[in-house]
């Protein structure tokens, strides 16, 4: 059975799904029939386990293709995904987007507020309970996975690199950002496109994925994001089913919203929080985020 021979592992709202669109135009690229199957994620996918069998069944239409591949975006917040990848594969190779930490946290609240996982819509508020939330208080019953809501322990994206620098070389892993793919896509394209092995001159129409979306009903959000009907899904439909579905009722239940913006404050005290860290990330790249 065909073994994926590449892996988009994140990181969350950083154009992970934007790339993925413009990768699987490729012809000589095939990712698997699911996106974000997470099955390296054991930590973090609650749920939404999936067996090997049913995972390896995910690429049963790639034989033939020369870069095999899928896109989960919390496999770089894993801590176990990087081990789990390299013992599947060691030499497989790693595909990793950033963005500015400051504009991801408040990308990333915006997306658990329409998967009905946050009930603190105050982006500062959100922040400020982080802490409680870390030590078990304040954590909405609708997330599946509490860490999901730490969001400045999850903008620290230099750690999380190291996890997988230490296991795989430099030339298995490509770093690209957020900025670059918004501002020149073709050349991401091109240059991801060469890093995988397949003909880079092939050109790949830009796409601009996964915008900023809201609940038209935050209630429906929070229903489906529900333990009780997360449980009984799952008795009642296979994973793929299931999933499928969840995405059904997303899509009727959203509409896109201009991007959230934060008080000027908040931003100026962020970026002074995280300079070392964006200072170490851009370094790493040799870029601006």
């Amino acid at each position: 059975m065909t073994k994926p021979n590449f892996f988009i592992v994140g990181a969350p709202k950083c154009g992970t799904t934007t790339l993925y669109e413009m990768l699987d135009q490729h012809p000589d690229i095939c990712f698997s029939i699911e996106k974000e199957p997470l099955f390296f994620a054991k930590d973090l996918v609650g749920d939404g386990y999936i067996s090997e069998e049913n995972y390896l069944a995910l690429f049963k239409d790639a034989a033939g293709a020369k870069a095999v591949g899928e896109a989960s975006a919390s496999y770089l917040l894993s801590k176990v995904a990087a081990e789990s990848i390299h013992k599947f594969d060691p030499n497989a190779r790693i595909i990793i987007l950033l963005r500015n930490p400051v504009d991801q946290m408040l990308s990333q609240h915006g997306q658990m507020l329409f998967h009905g996982w946050e009930n603190i819509e105050s982006f500062e508020e959100a922040l400020a309970a982080e802490v409680p939330r870390t030590q078990g208080a304040m954590i909405p019953n609708s997330v599946p996975v509490p860490e999901f809501l730490f969001y400045r322990r999850n903008a620290h994206f230099r750690e999380q690199i190291e996890r997988f620098r230490r296991l795989f070389s430099d030339t298995q892993i490509l770093i690209l950002t957020f900025r670059e793919l918004v501002e020149r896509p073709e050349e991401v394209a091109s240059r991801t496109f060469s890093f995988l092995g397949v003909d880079a001159s092939f050109q790949a129409e830009p796409v601009f994925a996964n915008p900023r979306k809201v609940a038209r009903s935050r209630r429906l959000a929070a229903l489906l994001a529900s333990p009780i009907v997360r449980r009984v899904g799952s008795r009642l439909l296979p994973f793929a089913l299931r999933r499928e579905a969840l995405r059904l009722v997303q899509s009727v239940n959203s509409r896109k919203s201009v991007s959230a913006d934060m008080a000027v404050q908040l931003r100026q005290e962020l970026e002074l929080e995280f300079e070392d860290e964006i200072d170490q990330l851009e370094t790493l790249v040799g870029r601006p985020l």
